[in-house]
């Protein structure tokens, strides 16, 4: 979300009043590694128009790596949202945030950035309505969203990294960074990758 706006407006519960035009920019799958680049115009008509462009990195056979680029010339206020299912979500290890089900199976999250992320998470909320899932027609279940939030000069930039948890403590991640302190790669845990993302 830029400036409380989301990607599209609803309108009733079929339909919408307004929807993004998107773009695939590239696609590359290798036996190590699938890289997918898109943008989207959703933020176009803002006082300050902004893209915002997403690379989505699976180093395989288990890391993810997801890239949010918002491109403008002004100062925005920016919401990286992840919903989850029903399970645990908690800021762990801050700035780890770790979900896990009741099976065991679990991640770990962390975003980085130039500017201070804010962690939240809610569940069940109902003024805004956030937090909620569906597994059926006419039915909800509350359930957590993880919300990463700043305000920040435009161009920025959202590295998040999303790694199954093999126990109690956090992967162990170096951030590469420019002088700004705008990531610019990852070292990743547990492996030889390097992931760096250019513009």
């Amino acid at each position: 979300m830029v400036d409380g706006a989301g990607q599209a407006v609803p309108k009733g519960p079929f339909s919408w009043r307004s929807r993004p035009s998107a773009r695939l920019l590239e696609w590359r799958s290798t036996p190590s590694l699938d890289i997918a680049i898109a943008e989207h115009d959703a933020y176009a008509d803002l006082p300050d128009p902004v893209r915002h462009r997403r690379c989505v990195f699976f180093v395989k056979p288990r890391v993810w790596v997801v890239v949010d680029d918002l491109e403008g010339a002004a100062d925005h206020h920016v919401e990286l949202r992840f919903q989850f299912a029903p399970m645990e979500v908690r800021v762990d290890a801050e700035p780890w945030v770790r979900a896990w089900r009741r099976d065991g199976c679990a991640l770990w999250i962390r975003a980085f950035a130039a500017a201070p992320l804010a962690a939240d998470i809610v569940e069940g909320q109902q003024s805004p309505i956030q937090g909620w899932v569906s597994d059926d027609y006419g039915r909800r279940c509350p359930a957590p969203l993880l919300t990463y939030s700043a305000t920040a000069r435009l161009p920025f930039r959202i590295a998040t990294l999303i790694h199954p948890a093999d126990g109690a403590t956090p992967p162990e991640v170096s951030v590469i960074s420019e002088a700004s302190g705008r990531p610019v790669g990852l070292v990743l845990p547990g492996t030889a990758y390097r992931i760096r993302f250019g513009d």
